[in-house]
């Protein structure tokens, strides 16, 4: 009896053990999971137009301002295009989205500090427009000796108006943002590790 009593408490105590290692490894692995990845929003904030074509007007006043999101942060003295999670830009008037609009430049160059130095962006709502539809465009650069922001219009595949500023370039600003995981992600982590608990607890009950 007293032999039966020892082995069960002995079995107990190394499934409290198991129990307790298994909760540590989760909560390490999950902590993991959660700081593994950090997106990087930077933000633009141009200055107004001060040209304007084709009658082409915003109240009262407008301008390039948006932000993209990248799964990283820029590093430093690169000049290389970018390939953003995300972005929204604006003139004023019209939006443009990673969901509505080509990205069709997306060159960046930074400083030694990892800042944004140069860039040119242009981003287009119907890029392929012909008779019946208008293409809008969005550019802001300052690159190569163009540092300039715009937008036109381009009505049955035609230029038609458009706004600008020249050689008065905005700034950007960056801000680095935690990463949610994804759910499935950490139900299978936790999954496995209760599976691999589970089967060391048995092995020592079994012994």
């Amino acid at each position: 009896m007293r032999r039966f009593s020892a082995l069960v408490t002995r079995n107990r105590n190394a499934a409290l053990k198991v129990g307790r290692q298994l909760m540590v490894s989760a909560l390490f692995v999950v902590g993991l999971a959660t700081s593994a990845r950090a997106d990087t929003i930077y933000t633009y904030t141009g200055n107004n137009f001060t040209a304007f074509a084709g009658g082409y007007a915003c109240s009262p006043e407008c301008g390039v301002t948006g932000s993209f999101t990248l799964d990283q942060a820029l590093s430093a003295n690169i000049n290389t295009p970018i390939t953003p999670i995300s972005y929204t830009f604006t003139d004023g008037n019209t939006v443009w989205t990673s969901n509505n609009s080509v990205l069709w430049s997306s060159q960046v160059i930074t400083d030694s500090q990892a800042a944004i130095a140069g860039w040119e962006l242009i981003f287009e709502i119907n890029p392929d427009c012909g008779i019946g539809c208008t293409m809008s465009e969005l550019f802001t650069a300052d690159s190569g000796g163009t540092i300039q922001d715009m937008t036109q219009l381009y009505p049955n595949g035609s230029f038609a108006a458009g706004a600008y500023n020249f050689y008065v370039p905005g700034v950007w600003t960056a801000n680095s943002i935690a990463a949610t995981p994804e759910p499935s992600t950490v139900l299978l982590l936790a999954t496995g590790l209760l599976g691999l608990g589970a089967m060391f607890s048995c092995r020592k009950l079994i012994a």
